[in-house]
């Protein structure tokens, strides 16, 4: 299972805080999961790629300079970094409770700051 969500929240995310959210009945430890968080950017973390391009008039050559990002497109995103909160289970045999209980967290924790999750419900 996985969620994308902002890298400031990256520190209140540990299997502990997770197991705070499994069914009563549970016999989940944190043992049973592994938490893993994967960032995707564009190899220049959350800068934009676009700020480092220079470009050259036609009429000279050796002066380069940088064009404002509102000149250049209104569909450049604001965020140029994303970070994939992964949980895994160790043993398949717990998935589903697995599954159960990173949903109830991220329903109750992240709430709006997760953009999806994704696995089988």
């Amino acid at each position: 299972m996985c969620a994308c969500l902002s890298k400031k929240h990256k520190q209140t995310v540990t299997p502990r805080r997770i197991l705070e959210f499994k069914p009563i009945d549970s016999d989940l430890q944190e043992e049973d999961l592994i938490v893993d968080f994967l960032r995707i950017n564009y190899a220049m973390k959350d800068n934009n790629p676009v700020d480092r391009i220079k470009f050259y008039s036609r009429y000279n050559d050796y002066d380069a300079f940088t064009v404002d990002r509102s000149k250049i497109s209104f569909i450049i995103p604001e965020t140029f970094e994303e970070t994939i909160l992964r949980v895994f289970a160790r043993n398949t045999d717990k998935m589903a409770l697995i599954q159960i209980t990173f949903r109830n967290f991220v329903k109750q924790v992240l709430g709006q700051i997760v953009t999806h999750v994704r696995g089988k419900p």
